[in-house]
């Protein structure tokens, strides 16, 4: 099985960290890494290691006759975000309604081919138009299906894990600048990544304790028992089955099943792997109290040394915000809101929705971008005893880009 993962860096699109793309979609900002393959052996491939610096390098690049590049993204430096403001983005209170939607959607299939695991074929075509769905989404308004995925729901945990994780993990990539088809790979991978816990003993997967130590390692079996029924289906592209066989490796080579390390672990499963332990995190379960966002995210710091390689949790956290869509927040001036909107390059100063109290809960007023000012900011989150009877949800389908009478 070894055998399988440890391929050329650039052979097997996600096999590694860096990913082969044509020398059309090389871009300022991103990190060229050497694959180490002869150039006899792929003269048309450009492997000067280091960072594209502008369009005219890409341009001498392109008359020097090469035709394809390895880049890393999580060392690239392209900013999302500059690319997001010059493409307009759906206002989150139209676009919560079409992500509902997309949720609901992704949520089923999910459900269903969790259910018939042991004893239904599984359809990779099925879950195709829901990940359209939600791939769209993020593209119009990544905040939309972020704020439903940080909804937590104790009663139906390993369904709506699956369809969260899919959603971090599509918003990372294209956080990253990956493109669409990519994307939908990552969402697939996302999706199945825990069908193998569908094929355990009901005992185990729905003990409510801690399991102990010969539990957990027949627990951690789920990652080869759903890689190989999915394999065997031979409907699961490769880069989706390795990236399902490595969400639980970690870069130090302290994961499973096969303890990979570094540059072993492809792009794929380092995506699902920070999406996976950020939503179980934050999730409450029968044996566990949910860990507020912030604190998640805090967590997610810690284990960046070890878990994954230098800079990507970092990436990860700029990417969900310091305060993450949804989170009720008491901001200095002693006014109350609801984080909606997170800007990477100022993780701190999100924009919220200012709410006030009133009789039957709370009221929405308008929008305030503390990005735009320098006197205000955020004192503290919310606990959830504060915020009981604020449906946040519905308060944020009023937000959009005009004061709230």
């Amino acid at each position: 099985m070894r055998s399988l993962l440890i391929t050329s860096r650039c052979e097997v699109t996600f096999g590694m960290a860096s990913v082969r793309i044509s020398i059309s979609r090389l871009k300022p900002g991103m990190f060229v890494v050497d694959a180490g393959i002869s150039w006899i052996e792929e003269p048309h491939l450009y492997q000067k290691e280091g960072f594209v610096i502008s369009e005219a390098e890409i341009k001498a690049i392109k008359r020097q006759g090469f035709a394809e590049v390895c880049y890393d993204p999580t060392r690239s430096q392209i900013q999302s975000s500059r690319e997001e403001k010059t493409v307009p983005q759906t206002p989150l209170s139209d676009e919560i309604y079409v992500a509902r939607g997309a949720f609901s959607a992704a949520y089923g299939h999910v459900r269903e081919f969790m259910q018939s695991a042991a004893s239904g074929s599984v359809e990779v075509a099925s879950v195709e138009p829901c990940l359209s769905s939600i791939v769209k989404s993020v593209a119009r308004n990544r905040n939309a299906l972020l704020l439903l995925a940080n909804l937590k729901n104790l009663d139906d945990y390993m369904f709506r894990h699956s369809v969260n994780v899919a959603i971090f993990a599509v918003s990372f990539g294209q956080y990253l600048g990956l493109e669409e088809e990519e994307l939908r790979l990552i969402g697939i991978a996302a999706m199945f990544h825990d069908y193998g816990k569908a094929l355990l003993p009901a005992a185990i997967l729905n003990a409510p304790r801690k399991l102990n130590a010969s539990e957990m390692q027949i627990m951690r079996t789920h990652v080869e028992r759903g890689y190989e029924k999915l394999r065997s289906s031979g409907k699961f592209p490769q880069e989706v089955l390795l990236a399902i066989l490595q969400h639980h490796e970690r870069h130090d080579g302290s994961g499973y099943p096969y303890k990979l390390a570094g540059e072993d672990i492809g792009l794929y499963g380092r995506i699902l792997s920070i999406c996976d332990v950020y939503d179980a995190l934050a999730s409450k379960r029968v044996y566990k109290d949910a860990i507020h966002p912030k604190h998640a995210l805090g967590t997610l710091f810690k284990m960046s040394e070890n878990a994954w390689a230098p800079g990507f949790a970092e990436h990860f956290i700029k990417m969900v915000g310091i305060f993450p869509i949804g989170t009720a927040v008491l901001l200095s001036n002693g006014q109350k809101g609801i984080v909606c909107h997170s800007e990477p390059l100022a993780p701190s100063l999100p924009r919220v929705l200012l709410v006030r109290d009133c009789e039957n809960g709370v009221r929405p007023l308008r929008l305030f971008d503390l990005s735009r000012q320098k006197t205000i900011s955020v004192n503290r989150s919310l606990s959830k005893t504060e915020t009981a009877y604020w449906d946040i949800p519905s308060l944020l389908d009023a937000a959009n880009d005009e004061e709230i009478a």
